[in-house]
């Protein structure tokens, strides 16, 4: 693995394993920040544009007073990505994290600026974990952890105090230690994974779960766009398990792997257990839209 991938802080940029911020930040003392995290298909961002629109909003809904404007916080991060694309392998693929915290606080003294992180990392180790269920497809299961109310954290927000998250993946992994956990709203509607989207396929349409109560992601509004412009109808609307139980297909998706099979659900067969057509045509669709093979890329790091 390629070294020198550079952590920038505060306008400035370190070596990643000098890169330090104080343990009485937001972030560190209390879980206060605004997270967003973009990928890249040859070496270029996706749907940047996206990302940065979704980031300023979590950052106003969350009241941080971050001050860099969009058009700086464009150019910082295309700079930011060209000094660490260095450190990848060309057939590699990355990711550039932001984070934006309310800054140093002490224990009870009020925050000062706005503390300002982006990050970068190779996707690689992620995607040779991963890559193996594009063929066999996930296992989703409902833990007894509930998602966050909207009135009281709204999940729309991009934040990173997700203690709710570790625990809902603790609790899927008792019942598989490969499974992945899709949490219900507290009406018992499905809502989202632990940085995923849910989507199921019946009779022919494709459902997602309301984005009342979820955070509405870019590859989820990606997969929207698809199907509607081939001609797939698509919903979204409030489902319960026992339409994802009932359903004929089901798929994940997330900005690190796109679009992948789910087969198992609570411990069921998913239609036939076996990635369905639909979810294989939307993930053709997908290649076709970013001229770009995601899942052969994933899977050339099988085995290493």
């Amino acid at each position: 693995m390629k070294s020198g991938r550079r952590v920038y802080i505060n306008g400035e940029l370190f070596p990643e394993a000098e890169a330090k911020i104080s343990v009485f930040d937001s972030c560190v003392l209390i879980g206060d920040a605004i997270q967003e995290v973009t990928r890249t298909f040859r070496h270029k961002l996706f749907r940047w544009d996206d990302h940065r629109d979704r980031f300023y909003r979590s950052v106003k809904a969350a009241r941080l007073a971050f001050e860099m404007p969009p058009e700086e916080l464009d150019r910082v991060t295309q700079e930011f990505l060209e000094c660490n694309l260095h450190t990848l392998a060309e057939n590699e693929e990355g990711g550039v994290g932001h984070l934006a915290s309310r800054g140093v606080m002490g224990l009870v003294l009020p925050p000062t600026r706005t503390s300002f992180v982006m990050y970068f990392f190779p996707l690689t180790n992620g995607q040779r974990k991963t890559a193996h269920y594009y063929n066999v497809g996930r296992h989703v299961v409902t833990p007894p952890t509930r998602h966050s109310h909207p009135l009281t954290l709204d999940p729309k927000i991009k934040y990173r105090s997700r203690l709710h998250f570790s625990i809902a993946d603790a609790e899927a992994r008792l019942v598989d230690p490969e499974a992945i956990p899709l949490m219900l709203d507290l009406d018992g509607n499905l809502a989202e994974g632990t940085g995923w989207n849910f989507f199921l396929v019946r009779n022919g349409e494709l459902l997602t779960p309301s984005g009342r109560n979820i955070l509405a992601g870019i590859s989820r509004k990606t997969t929207l766009e698809l199907a509607r412009k081939h001609g797939l109808p698509a919903f979204e609307r409030d489902l319960q398990p026992y339409d994802a139980l009932t359903a004929d297909e089901a798929f994940i998706t997330a900005t690190s792997l796109c679009l992948m099979p789910v087969t198992r659900f609570n411990g069921e067969p998913v239609g036939n257990g076996k990635p369905g057509p639909v979810t294989r045509q939307l993930m053709s669709w997908w290649k076709e839209y970013l001229n770009f093979d995601f899942e052969a890329q994933a899977k050339q790091f099988l085995g290493m």
